[in-house]
């Protein structure tokens, strides 16, 4: 995997690398601490999709995009038993009465922490004079399952520990907005 430095990877239109970059990390941290209570700590960021799952397990991802004069979507991924942990904390249920709601529960979780995640990341780029809007947020669950992207795309994967967890988010920005 190659590792990029996040605060030297070119962004359009003149965002700031730092800005990017400090905004998507407060936007994880500050949704987990409000909606988990959890703290959330930076494993590292590479250009480098996210290893698609095995088949071991499951992952759920859930995406939002952004548009306006800047262009682009964030996947935020979770392995199964981290969306499970994520909507147990963020309503307050025990395991067998999420299991007995069935995904929906966990996918409407998964999706307002999405939604709140990217609307806290677009905050940063209004307020730094690139507005735009959210889109809906989309969630895929599958066994098999990786976040691709084009050459237009200058992509971002970070990657942070949330609760001994694993949670990932694909920030991509069309490399020709504008």
């Amino acid at each position: 995997m190659s590792q990029v430095d996040p605060a030297t990877t070119t962004a359009p239109n003149a965002i700031a690398p730092d800005i990017v970059k400090n905004a998507i990390n407060r936007a994880v941290d500050t949704v987990c601490n409000i909606m988990l209570r959890e703290t959330v700590e930076m494993k590292g960021a590479s250009n480098q999709p996210i290893p698609a799952a095995d088949g071991n397990g499951a992952y759920v991802i859930g995406s939002v995009g952004f548009v306006g004069d800047i262009n682009g979507i964030v996947y935020l991924c979770f392995d199964e038993d981290f969306a499970l942990f994520a909507t147990q904390k963020a309503l307050g249920m025990d395991r067998a009465e999420i299991l007995l709601e069935g995904f929906e529960l966990i996918k409407d979780t998964v999706g307002e922490l999405t939604n709140m995640t990217v609307g806290n990341f677009k905050n940063v780029l209004c307020d730094a004079g690139h507005p735009c809007m959210l889109t809906l947020p989309t969630i895929i669950r599958a066994q098999k399952l990786s976040t691709g992207s084009s050459s237009k795309i200058d992509r971002v994967v970070y990657r942070y520990e949330c609760a001994g967890h694993f949670l990932a988010a694909d920030l991509q920005i069309r490399a020709d907005a504008g």
